[in-house]
């Protein structure tokens, strides 16, 4: 039957997936960032994670840690916009200038 069908097929993909991720696991450590899509999504079913796309969008080949803390934002009273302060990363305050919430992370969940 078809649900017969379908169901060894999603079977036939797990196994795949799995012998995949024991393969790319074997040949990279999970320390770091890893260097690929297939070491990303073998680290991923290794820690038993959901894979929302398959294959997986690597993470940023870089983060930008500031050495110093920057001001918390501040919210214009007319507009209701937050802005925030410049850091020491040029790339991140042109992104900043543009970046005007009107609600912070708190207010979204309550």
């Amino acid at each position: 039957s078809a649900a017969d069908a379908e169901a060894k097929q999603t079977a036939i993909k797990k196994k795949k997936s799995e012998a995949a991720a024991e393969e790319a696991s074997s040949a990279e450590s999970s320390e770091g960032l890893p260097s690929n899509t297939a070491a990303y999504k073998a680290r991923l079913i290794t820690q038993k994670k959901e894979l929302y796309k398959d294959p997986p969008a690597l993470p940023p080949s870089h983060i930008l840690i500031e050495e110093t803390w920057v001001k918390s934002p501040k919210r214009d009273n007319r507009t209701g916009e937050l802005t925030f302060p410049p850091g020491q990363n040029e790339e991140t305050n042109k992104l900043l200038k543009e970046f005007r919430p009107n609600r912070t992370p708190e207010e979204i969940l309550r």
